[in-house]
């Protein structure tokens, strides 16, 4: 068995020849390339528009936590992983979902993660100045459970 690797870089007559060659397809074809970049990008245009209408009528419609979901990462095969994390660990779990971002590491949602370990670690220091610290810990747990949820709805 032998393995075909064809450059279709530059769309090129001779790339798709060759495909169509491959897989069995016979006759003579003619494209426009300015007619199909005209269509591409009409399609990303209209992507982005719908989008960020989309994305418009749901912050208003949320609040201010509107603003977290550009940081909240899907989690594909093991959407309960974060949620999991949160409640064992506390923010460990926003840790994690950090390295899960599309594009690779989201040093912004690592950003998150890390105020939330030093408000932690700030509210143990402080505990004897009328417990009243000791509620940062507290408030960083629950506000980790609702990031491993929000992940689990953003995945669904």
């Amino acid at each position: 068995m032998s393995c075909y690797t064809i450059n279709n870089n530059d769309y090129s007559k001779d790339g798709i020849g060759r495909l169509r060659e491959l897989v069995g397809l016979t006759g003579d074809f003619e494209y426009d390339q300015e007619a199909l970049e005209a269509v591409q990008l009409a399609r990303y245009a209209n992507m982005n528009v719908e989008a960020s209408q989309a994305e418009a009528a749901a912050a208003n419609s949320k609040g201010g936590m509107a603003m977290l979901d550009a940081h909240i990462h899907c989690c594909t095969k093991f959407p309960w992983l974060i949620l999991v994390l949160s409640i064992l660990g506390s923010h460990t779990g926003i840790y994690v979902n950090a390295y899960q971002a599309e594009g690779g590491f989201s040093p912004q949602t690592f950003g998150i993660a890390f105020v939330c370990e030093m408000l932690s670690m700030i509210g143990m220091m402080f505990w004897w100045f009328f417990l009243l610290p000791l509620c940062l810990p507290l408030i960083v747990y629950v506000f980790s459970i609702f990031w491993g949820y929000k992940v689990m709805q953003k995945s669904k």
